[in-house]
């Protein structure tokens, strides 16, 4: 089997969406999204009235954000917010599984993920033993903070809630599912983490250290871990267990309603146990009822209600039930199950609500098969987007079957379980969830496809058509010519479906309008190819196939393991391949990967996957997995080219612009326009302030650009210089779609080619040097290209001071875009000018003459006029000046209007003016767009292309183009050498489980060829009247253990004898003379596992070591009888004493001060820990957090988001295998206090933004910044530094100070780096900590006001603790961006 992968996402009606699936009339299954990676969850936010909104989950850890999945197709793109692939465990049936949105989502911006905690282990999405010793993790709950301003991966914080409460020892029945019930509270579900190949009661390794004897009666491991609550000798996790959270505050809670709230701290938490896996949950609407679709093992598949949470716990009796069935007969745990006595707890024992076996149908003739089960979704439908009938509905999915059914509400919207029936039969792939939408509409994700469908539902009205779209060829080098081919569109009238084609991918239809349609690509790059299908009614879908030009698919082959390989378990598969490509040749190893996928079959022919591990590289190794008999492995082996000519592959998306210098002559580093907006880019791919965007010229050269504005949702402006520039068209290609990139502007660059000033007049600073104008007057508003100036004919101008007057006995150009409303014959008003009358010698002017006539004055009466028409709006008028000739020119929309010799013109005493003169009089009425003065003569070209970039006439737009690689994968299916064992008893027929399951013997079992099944020998028992007891087998092996089947067949025979003396009427593994001898009932089992005298030993164990079940402290020296079994004592034995660990808090002073939020907490022990032991960090309150020393004896945990005030920290020894220790010493405690508030000071070393200051003095209250403003009266600006900062502070003036609160956590040695920056000589200022001059007078250069330099102090010593320090302007003029505070250890 071979296959071609196109990794990329898409709305789904973008998609051919044609569906095998069977729904019942008047449905419509119709795909919404496509191309994710093993996706688990889909989750939509409340609804606001606004665009439909989701977030998708996948297995790794990765979680995507829709923004509009009803807007195709420029919105609605996958955004990665959020990657927690380092943490999660995605193996086999492990990974992310549960997602949850904050009811009050946006204002409260969280997610909440549960998935299986990869806890700092060297798995690596890996599991050298899964079936058998198996590979031991947790599970956690975290919390997700969402930055909705900046969305990314970057910037969503992750603050774990619960982590080390879901010991799983093998990789399924892993945690479960999220949601939110109408009470506000979080609710959540998760498995036991048990064997899912044989009967597991803890016997295998024991590495979560539960209660096991070996003797399945009396042991608590495994699959009992479901009914740990009936015990309290051993630590209670939340396995097999449903859980209510309050998760309103910094950490998790339990809310004080539940039902055994009060108790210990773990089960204050729980609301049900006793399930297996239930992997997926619903509320029913407008209740907190919960429905569990709890998977099953061997034989049911289980819905179970919980019909009020906040009553008595309920137990589904996992695993002493399954479906109907009772199993684990006479053990300790299951016997107060069997008997609902339940150990005096307010308990319920809760049948399934529904449950189906494996073997039969779920609905009579409903085509869906038997055999292989797993109930994976469960969802109702409260709204009439379905027929009434279905009002109140519960659904419910079986991934294996590929089935969705309904069962129909009773006459008290109540699901009824005798009214079911089959809704979808063969989904489009495997459910592993659905939801209802905001409309009320089904939707499913289907886990191997990577899509999520929607079920629509017409009734009797018109359905719309269903558009698919098939070609001939999806890539190949270029010219590439595609045949495309629509005809398998249906619809219920397919004769009346019309066409229509978007071939080159601009979004446009109408570029074809037949069934079939063919294109010739003769460039490279990928383009998004869409067929519209319009039905006779009107109603439309649409199809799209991603055709790559320039790009073949690579080929792959698998070399090993061999075709006819038959596989035993434990085996160590060599795993070799290869991949070549026509334009790559050979591909490296680092482009190929393995994915090794178990099929797990209800029968030979009934299987489905279950995805155990991907290997990257062209080779590797894989030690085949325990499994149940069938089943097979598959081998996927993928290659990825490198993809199209691609600039940076950082970036995903690009687009080509073609600039249009046809006519004129060939330019260097000219500035063009680029305009944008929605239909010239898909926002959606962009990040937050253009920040990703990169242009690109056809030699690959980055070109330098500015932006003048950004509008997202808008036109947005900005401005490319090309380094050349033919005659005739020129490629420009602009790339975007990079998460991570950062602000690459340079607009001083972009402006090198002798501009001495360009003012956009947005902003009133000039994009070259830095030099602001000072507004009288003029008000900003909205231009033609971006910001643009009103003035108002009257007292309105703009001052740009006298340094540009040199500029003007020069060679000069000045360009401007107006639009003026002078319209009097008698009116001369500026844009520009540096002098008064015009029969003055000195300065020059560019007016517009009688509302008629554009002219440029210069010395005494010299003029030069043209004639111009200047209603209607913007126009691009220009004026050069030659000083050699004295040749002036003026130019109206990018054609000259006259030339003149107005002889030399004459240096001005006058500052320049924009829009008067300079002065007074003549004003200006109308709009400034942009205003531009150069030191050289423009060209007629230059300006004839300056007119049509102004006007938008420049450049054509391409497609957008991803960045696309391509991908092949080949399979190759390998089937198990088998093994075939026979089970015989001496006598006969008596009693064998094998594998969980119990019947006389003989009895036989097909495995797979070392593979290791359960297999016990019932003692005692009774056959035809006569007791006996087990005595061996005939390998010699323990009475119940974990057999590893040799291939071929073979016989194990269980020798038994008639009972003798020794008697133990209840079974519980203590003799009854002993029971009776301490007070014990020798005919109640349950009484084993209880611990009179409370000292951490079960009587079962204190009969092991002849300890006195009564007595905590047997020997009476002091230690307790558990301390003393523990840590190498002797309970019976004065003089052998223990060595237990001991809790120390030396390294954390008495109520040290963390100046972080996120810090670490440290402590150590001595003593003999056991291998398993490891300390319980609480802060304040529970939960805790686990961790374990290193060699040393030394543990760290990392704390986050730790609210500030003061907090109490308790460390104390824990076992695995206990609830937590008593001795002496296994537990201290401290206090501490946190103080992260930036209010009360900066943390340093780091960095310290100028605006971040604490306190201020300011002589001028009037705010000369309008960007950055607070009101305060401090002057800020935003700054164009490369280094970032946002803003800065400026039009300082001497003797003003900004003062910063410091905070420093130890003691250092501190330097202090100002970034400064002036256009004014002779400036300087200072800096002093704590009132003391640590830098002495610093000069600043005069660069420019946009020009940043450093200043740095020598080091100097720092005291722990908090600190003032106080930035001092000796003179006015010095811009502040940032202070740099770095530390200099050892010195």
């Amino acid at each position: 089997m071979t296959r071609t992968l196109l990794i990329s996402f898409f709305i789904g009606s973008l998609l051919a969406n044609l569906s095998a699936a069977t729904l019942p009339p008047g449905f419509q299954e119709n795909l919404l999204i496509s191309g994710h990676v093993r996706p688990t969850a889909i989750r939509f936010t409340p609804e606001t009235g606004g665009p439909v909104q989701a977030f998708v989950a996948e297995k790794s850890g990765r979680i995507y954000y829709y923004n509009d999945l009803g807007n195709q197709p420029t919105q609605g793109q996958a955004k990665l917010v959020a990657d927690l692939s380092n943490n999660v465990h995605d193996y086999w049936d492990r990974g992310l599984l549960g997602l949850a949105i904050h009811p009050n989502f946006p204002y409260t911006p969280q997610l909440f993920a549960l998935y299986a905690f990869d806890a700092g282990n060297s798995f690596n999405d890996g599991c050298a033993d899964p079936t058998g010793y198996g590979c031991v993790i947790n599970g956690r709950l975290a919390r997700l903070t969402l930055d909705l301003d900046n969305l990314g991966v970057a910037t969503t914080l992750e603050s774990p809630l619960i982590s080390g409460k879901w010991c799983q020892q093998y990789p399924s029945h892993t945690v479960g599912d999220l949601h939110f019930g109408a009470d506000g509270f979080l609710y959540l579900s998760a498995g036991e983490g048990a064997s899912f190949t044989f009967t597991d009661f803890g016997q295998v390794g024991n590495p979560c250290d539960d209660p096991v004897t070996g003797v399945q009666a009396s042991s608590q491991g495994g699959q009992l871990r479901s009914q740990d609550l009936l015990t309290g000798g051993d630590r209670l996790d939340f396995h097999g267990a449903v859980l209510r959270l309050d998760v309103s505050g910094a950490v998790v809670s339990a809310p004080s309603d539940n039902p055994l709230i009060g108790g210990d701290e773990a089960d204050d938490f729980m609301i049900a146990i006793g399930l297996r896996n239930p992997f997926r949950f619903t509320i029913r609407p407008n209740t907190n009822e919960l429905w569990l679709a709890d998977v099953g093992g061997g034989e049911w598949e289980e819905i179970n209600r919980l019909a009020d949470p906040l009553g008595a716990i309920e137990n589904f009796g996992w695993p002493c039930y399954e479906g109907t069935g009772q199993h684990f007969n006479g053990n300790l745990l299951c016997n107060p199950v069997h008997n609902q006595t339940f150990n005096g707890l307010n308990m319920d024992l809760a049948p399934p609500f529904f449950a189906y076996r494996h073997r039969d149908e779920v609905v009579a003739g409903d085509g869906c098969g038997t055999g292989g089960s797993s109930v994976t979704g469960i969802s109702f439908n409260e709204r009439l987007a379905y027929p009434a009938a279905y009002d109140k509905a519960l659904f419910f999915a079986d991934s294996t079957r590929q089935c969705i059914w309904v069962i129909y509400a009773d006459a008290n919207g109540l699901p009824d379980p005798t009214r079911r029936e089959a809704f979808v039969v063969d989904t489009s792939g495997r459910v592993v969830d659905i939801q209802q939408g905001p409309g009320g509409q089904l939707h499913y994700v289907d886990f191997d496809g990577g899509r999520i469908y929607r079920i629509d539902s017409y009734g009797s009205a018109n359905r719309p058509p269903q558009a698919a779209l098939t070609a001939d060829v999806r890539s190949g080098p270029a010219p590439l010519r595609v045949h495309f081919d629509a005809s398998d569109s249906t619809d219920d009238q397919p004769d009346s479906l019309r066409y229509s084609w978007d071939l080159d991918g601009d979004g446009q239809f109408g570029d074809a309008d037949q069934v079939y349609a063919q294109a010739q690509y003769d460039s490279g790059g990928s383009r998004l190819v869409q067929v519209l299908v319009t039905d006779a009614a009107g109603q439309t879908d649409s199809a799209a196939i991603v055709i790559t030009v320039g790009n073949s698919a690579p080929s792959v082959t698998i070399d090993q393991p061999s075709i006819a390989h038959q596989w035993s378990v434990g085996e160590n598969l060599i795993l070799a391949g290869r991949g070549s490509d026509v334009e790559d040749g050979d591909l490296p190893s680092e482009a190929l990967s393995w994915s090794v996928i178990i099929e797990h079959c209800a029968a030979v022919d009934d299987c489905h996957d279950h995805p155990v591990v991907d290997i990257a590289g062209d080779g590797g190794s894989f030690i085949t997995p325990d499994h149940e008999y069938p089943s097979a492995l598959r081998f996927e082996l993928t290659g990825v080219d490198s993809g199209i000519d691609w600039w940076d592959s950082a970036w995903q998306y690009r687009r080509q612009l073609t600039v249009n210098n046809r006519g004129l002559t060939a330019q260097v580093d000219v500035p063009i326009l680029v305009k944008l907006n929605p239909a010239r880019i898909d926002y959606a791919f962009t990040q937050p302030g253009g920040r990703d965007l990169v242009f690109v010229d056809s030699r690959g050269e980055r070109l330098a650009h500015e932006i003048e504005r950004w509008d997202a949702t808008g036109n947005s402006t900005l401005w490319v210089r090309l380094d050349r520039l033919v005659s005739g068209d020129e490629p420009v290609f602009l790339y975007y779609g990079n998460s991570l990139a950062a602000h690459s502007q340079q607009p001083a660059q972009v402006w090198r080619n002798g501009y001495a000033a360009v003012w956009h007049l947005s902003e009133l600073t000039d994009s070259v040097a830095g030099q602001a104008l000072l507004n009288v007057g003029t008000a900003p508003v909205l231009g033609e290209l971006g910001g643009a100036r009103s003035f108002n004919g009257s007292s309105n101008y703009l001052n740009a001071g006298s340094d540009f007057n040199p500029l003007l006995v020069g060679d000069f150009s000045v360009e401007a875009y107006v639009d003026t409303t002078n319209d009097s014959i008698f009116q001369y008003p500026r844009l520009i000018s540096n002098k008064n009358l015009w029969t003055e010698a000195q300065g020059v002017n560019l007016e517009l003459s009688q509302a008629r006539n554009l002219a440029m004055l210069g010395a005494s009466k010299a003029f030069v006029s043209g004639p111009m028409d200047l209603s209607g709006g913007y126009h691009a008028v220009a004026a050069t000046y030659s000083a050699a000739s004295g040749l002036a020119t003026v130019y109206g929309q990018g054609v000259e209007l006259a030339q003149q010799a107005i002889g030399a013109t004459v240096l001005a005493s006058l500052p320049l003016n924009i829009g008067r003169r300079a002065g007074g009089g003549d004003y200006f009425t109308g709009r400034m767009d942009e205003l531009r003065l150069s030191s050289l003569v423009r060209s007629a070209d230059w300006l004839a292309l300056q007119q049509r970039s102004l006007t938008d006439q420049l450049i054509d737009f391409g497609a957008q183009e991803a960045n696309t690689t391509l991908s092949t994968t080949t399979a190759l299916r390998l089937n198990p050498l088998t093994a075939d064992l026979t089970l015989q008893s001496e006598p006969a027929g008596l009693a064998i489980s094998l594998g969980g399951s119990t019947s006389p013997t003989p009895t036989n079992k097909t495995l797979i060829a070392g593979s290791t099944t359960s297999i016990e020998a019932l003692s005692p028992q009774l056959l035809d009247q006569v007791a006996y007891r087990f005595v061996s087998w005939s390998n010699a092996g323990e009475r119940a253990q974990a057999y590893l089947a040799p291939a071929g067949s073979s016989v194990l025979r269980a020798i038994f004898e008639p009972i003798g003396a020794v008697m133990d009427s209840d079974e519980d593994g203590l003799p009854d003379d002993w029971e009776r001898r301490f007070g014990l009932d020798p005919d109640d089992p349950s009484d084993a596992l209880s611990d009179a005298d409370d000292d951490g030993l079960t009587n079962l164990e204190e009969f092991s070591h002849q300890s006195d079940p009564n007595a905590a402290d047997t020997d009476a020296d002091s230690w307790d009888d558990f301390t003393e079994v523990t840590f190498g004592g002797d309970p019976n034995d004065a003089t052998r004493v223990p060595n237990p660990p001991i809790v120390h808090l030396d390294t954390l002073q008495d109520n040290p001060v963390f100046y972080r939020s996120d810090f670490s907490l440290q402590a150590s022990w001595t003593g003999a820990p056991l291998a398993t032991d490891h300390l319980h960090f609480i802060v304040d309150t529970p939960p805790h957090i686990s961790a374990f020393p290193d060699i040393n004896g030394v543990a760290t945990v990392d704390y986050v988001d730790m609210p500030d005030g003061e907090h109490s920290l308790t460390v104390q020894v824990n076992s695995v295998a206990h609830a937590g220790y008593r001795h002496a010493g296994a537990l201290a405690q401290r206090t501490f206090t946190v103080d992260a508030n930036p209010a009360t000071g900066l943390l340093v070393p780091g960095r310290i933004e100028a605006e971040a200051y604490h306190r201020y003095l300011e002589f001028s209250a009037a705010d000369l910044g309008t960007q950055c403003s607070n009101g305060d009266g401090v002057d800020k600006q935003l700054t164009t530094d490369p280094e970032g900062g946002g803003c800065n502070v400026g039009w300082t003036e001497a003797g003003e100070w900004l003062e910063y609160d410091l905070k420093v956590q130890h003691a250092t040695q501190l330097s202090f780096t100002a970034r400064v920056a002036s256009n004014v000589f002779n400036r300087s200022f200072h800096l002093e900590l704590d009132g003391v001059d640590i830098s002495g007078s610093q000069t600043v250069p005069r660069n420019g006001w946009q020009s940043w330099g450093n200043k740095t102090t020598a080091a100097v010593p720092v005291s722990a603790g908090k600190h003032r320090l106080r930035v001092v302007f000796d003179t006015g003029l010095v811009n502040l961006n940032f202070i740099r505070i770095d530390e200099h250890l050892g010195q």
